[in-house]
């Protein structure tokens, strides 16, 4: 059975989470990963939410789910249709979601192919960031070596669609869930929330020592 559940952002490999996985060497992870790996298989809403059901067999009820950006918006899409009492971690992904005739062009401009790593890197990381070697490792995790990303522009545009309209603040709103820590970079009504900056939207990558201390109670309890 599962010590912690992560189900990560759109287009970054299940390495981003190497940062909290490390940490707890002797617990039990399971990552859902939205790539084109595994988005090549998912064409609908439906499809998305079973394959989240399909994990719950593996979970205890003290099975900790991490959820962050997309991951956020699957985990409250199926939460709003299942009821689970597991503790919870959701990092930001509240912003209601685009209706689908507005997400292509999204990802119009978007580069697939880039000339070299650093190309890639200067599109992903500040030059700050990029003088960590760990996290630029993790980047370019989701670059093959054919210097393609892992994840297609189509298969942004086909997941997005998926949950076009949807507005995770309110379903969280609407859930009031009280097993549940939250990280958001935008403010949410009635929601008990600790507010980071939108630069630290994937936190498990910019500030890893803030989630750690949550986690750390959270499996301690």
């Amino acid at each position: 059975m599962l010590d912690v559940l992560l189900i990560g952002p759109l287009g970054w490999e299940a390495s981003v989470w190497q940062f909290v996985t490390e940490q707890f060497p002797t617990k039990r992870f399971a990552y859902l990963t939205y790539t084109d790996e595994n988005l090549e298989q998912l064409a609908s809403k439906t499809d998305f939410l079973n394959q989240l059901s399909d994990l719950q067999e593996q979970l205890t009820p003290e099975t900790l789910i991490i959820s962050a950006s997309f991951g956020t918006v699957v985990l409250l899409s199926f939460l709003e249709e299942n009821f689970i009492s597991n503790p919870l971690i959701l990092i930001d992904g509240f912003q209601q979601l685009p209706e689908k005739a507005a997400i292509p062009a999204l990802f119009a401009e978007r580069p697939e192919e880039f000339s070299d790593k650093q190309a890639y890197l200067n599109t992903v990381l500040d030059e700050t960031d990029q003088e960590n070697s760990q996290l630029v490792k993790i980047a370019l995790d989701n670059l093959t070596e054919k210097l393609r990303v892992t994840t297609s522009n189509h298969n942004y545009v086909k997941a997005l669609s998926a949950f076009s309209g949807v507005n995770p603040a309110e379903i969280l709103q609407r859930l009031a869930l009280d097993t549940s820590y939250v990280f958001s970079s935008v403010p949410i009504a009635g929601v008990k929330m600790t507010a980071i900056t939108p630069e630290s939207h994937l936190l498990m990558l910019t500030n890893p020592q803030q989630l750690l201390a949550v986690i750390g109670k959270k499996l301690a309890q």
